[in-house]
């Protein structure tokens, strides 16, 4: 059974129609006019054409809108008709009304416009398992929390997005096969319809376990977790697919390049921004370098707001050197111990040469950390589980963790990771090694 991406709270109907009718007509105040004429057919011939596209009960549907009986169509007027309450009002003749606007648009923008259907929307793709009431991880009310609080971020977005949940949790809990193909399902179904209306991911929000790589299972007890879905590794497929098979098209890698803000609130995957960068090559990135707030905590949702404070500071005029500030000012992005211990990343578009540059740095201190803890990553590497404290063996997972993402990260930028006495950096051994202290911890 696929999975499909459920709305869990929108942006106003009434500014959906403005984006529709303002992408379509290319002007908000221009008006539909709503009698065939012959001086309407010579002085906008183009208006003429899309009106005569209509069937009569459409064209009978519209000028029921016309309230002032001016003979035209305005956006206000359209607004006072279809929507109530802020809801699009459904059947007879509002559906009528509905498709006859869906096909003047779609007729003028050259391509498919559902105005039931957002323009924008934040992927929020979850992972959490144990949701369920009555066992002893149950968070549901962790992930609501999260989740109004995300909508609240998103609700504030000029862009006026709408927040599009994906949850796979059930069927990830099954196991590597069962997560990859919910995955799948939904990822496909999500791009698939973003193509068809012309719509955009302009966010994505990751939430879940995670080792930095994969999304992880929790098994009973915290006994240990299971590594269940390479998340990057999957959207890569979907960013390099073509779409129809053989066609030479790569519309899902489009909507990747346009998508404005990415928030990784699962532990460790801010470490690994430059890979998520190759994804996402013109989003603001926000995740942390080590382990993540809980989801019920006004942390954990103020990743994303930090990359999204981040991005609106560099749309209202102001720099990228100088967003990152304005990112890590956003609401509660001191929360938790999100800029301390937790390790708060953010990463703008940028240079070669400036993420060159950050890399170096970023190495070159979390090589020295690293070096304070090659006696005791040693020691648990070779006598196992129990050879140092609980609280140290998290300490130097922490370490080696962002030791190997730092080695990584400046491999990627074209630099050349080197130890102390100047031999390269073996990352795949740091990764091993640092996949080995993951184990060891439970």
């Amino acid at each position: 059974m696929s999975i499909a991406p459920t709305r869990i709270s929108g942006a106003a109907r009434s500014t959906q129609l403005d984006q529709d009718w303002s992408g379509a007509l290319k002007d908000p105040n221009r008006k539909i006019p709503l009698a065939l004429t012959d001086d309407l057919k010579k002085k906008d011939p183009e208006a003429y054409k899309l009106l005569a596209s209509l069937k009569p009960d459409q064209l009978t549907a519209l000028k029921a809108a016309d309230k002032d009986g001016s003979g035209s169509l305005s956006l206000k007027e359209a607004k006072a008709f279809l929507i109530k309450n802020g809801q699009l009002q459904s059947g007879g003749k509002y559906d009528t009304f509905t498709q006859a606007l869906n096909a003047l648009f779609t007729t003028a923008a050259g391509k498919t416009v559902d105005v039931r259907t957002p323009n924008a929307s934040v992927l929020y793709l979850q992972v959490n398992n144990h949701t369920d009431k009555g066992t002893y991880l149950s968070n549901g009310a962790r992930q609501t929390a999260e989740r109004n609080a995300l909508s609240t971020v998103v609700s504030k977005d000029p862009d006026k997005a709408e927040l599009t949940g994906l949850d796979i949790t059930r069927e990830f809990n099954k196991g590597p096969a069962q997560a990859q193909k919910a995955f799948r399902d939904g990822m496909q179904s999500y791009l698939d319809n973003l193509v068809k209306t012309g719509g955009s991911m302009t966010g994505l929000v990751i939430s879940g376990h995670s080792d930095g790589t994969n999304m992880l299972f929790e098994q009973a007890n915290h006994s240990g977790y299971s590594q269940n879905l390479d998340i990057r590794a999957e959207l890569k497929r979907f960013r390099d697919m073509e779409s129809p098979a053989g066609s030479g098209k790569f519309p899902y890698k489009e909507l990747f390049d346009k998508t404005e803000k990415v928030g990784l609130l699962a532990c460790f995957q801010g470490g690994n921004l430059h890979e998520w960068r190759a994804l996402f090559p013109n989003a603001v990135l926000a995740g942390t370098e080590n382990f993540s707030p809980d989801a019920g905590s006004a942390g954990s949702p103020a990743i994303y707001g930090a990359a999204a404070a981040a991005r609106q500071y560099y749309e209202d005029g102001g720099d990228f050197q100088k967003a990152e500030k304005a990112g890590r000012s956003a609401p509660n992005a001191h929360a938790d111990g999100l800029q301390g211990r937790r390790g708060l990343q953010l990463s703008v578009p940028a240079t070669p040469a400036e993420v060159l540059k950050a890399a170096t740095a970023d190495f070159e201190k979390a090589k020295k950390a690293y070096a304070s803890a090659a006696a005791d990553v040693e020691k648990a590497i070779r006598d196992g589980k129990g050879a140092v404290k609980p609280e140290r063996m998290k300490e130097i997972y922490k370490l080696a963790r962002t030791y190997e993402s730092a080695a990584s990260a400046l491999k990627a930028a074209g630099g050349t990771p080197t130890a102390a006495d100047g031999t390269p950096i073996d990352v795949a051994k740091a990764k091993r090694i640092a996949d080995r202290l993951f184990e060891l911890r439970f």
